[in-house]
């Protein structure tokens, strides 16, 4: 069930957050198990404290925050693994709709083993891998100047290809936040790397 919850939430996720965990299959039994236990424990948490029984209320506190602590333990474990999390990827509202698609087909063909499907999907995947490529290409070549929106601070970017020129006031080289939650999306949704 985890598997093809992430592989339905897959385009969005991409779309809205430009990255993708690989290793989510091995870390989601273990969430979603733990988290089965985590929420009856809290519940039950904060119906013991109305009791009052501290002694019980301790116990049940230290049970739930061991749960937590295993939950947020086990998040963390894909982090050690090398290439954890894909990053950069870039898709518009065309190529999340087609990917749901996708994903209907497949499950279709796997549910069906229909030969005319098979060839539904393999029509869409050539369409899209044209769709893709063009956009790429389009996005790449592309040259503007914008006047980002960025409180506190007056920044604007030059793009030529994968180059971004960026000019700003001093304060902002030194506010990593504003560069990171105000200009990250953009460098790459336009495929920016220098």
């Amino acid at each position: 069930d985890s598997v093809s919850a992430q592989l339905l939430t897959f385009p969005l996720s991409t779309y809205y957050f430009h990255q993708f965990p690989f290793y989510f299959w091995l870390v989601n039994p273990f969430v979603i198990g733990l988290t089965c236990l985590l929420l009856p424990a809290s519940l039950l948490l904060v119906f013991v404290s109305l009791v009052p029984v501290p002694a019980l209320a301790q116990w049940v506190g230290w049970v739930t925050n061991l749960i937590a602590y295993l939950t947020n333990q086990a998040v963390e474990v894909p982090r050690l693994l090398p290439h954890y999390l894909l990053e950069g990827l870039v898709l518009d509202a065309v190529e999340v709709v087609v990917l749901f698609g996708l994903l209907l087909l497949v499950w279709q063909v796997l549910r069906t083993r229909d030969i005319a499907v098979m060839k539904q999907v393999a029509l869409l995947v050539v369409l899209l891998a044209i769709y893709s490529l063009t956009t790429t290409l389009h996005i790449f070549q592309e040259e503007k100047m914008v006047v980002h929106s960025v409180p506190r601070h007056n920044v604007i970017s030059v793009k030529k290809d994968n180059r971004m020129y960026l000019l700003a006031n001093p304060e902002f080289w030194s506010d990593t936040a504003a560069y990171k939650y105000r200009l990250t999306n953009y460098l790459t949704r336009n495929l920016i790397s220098d």
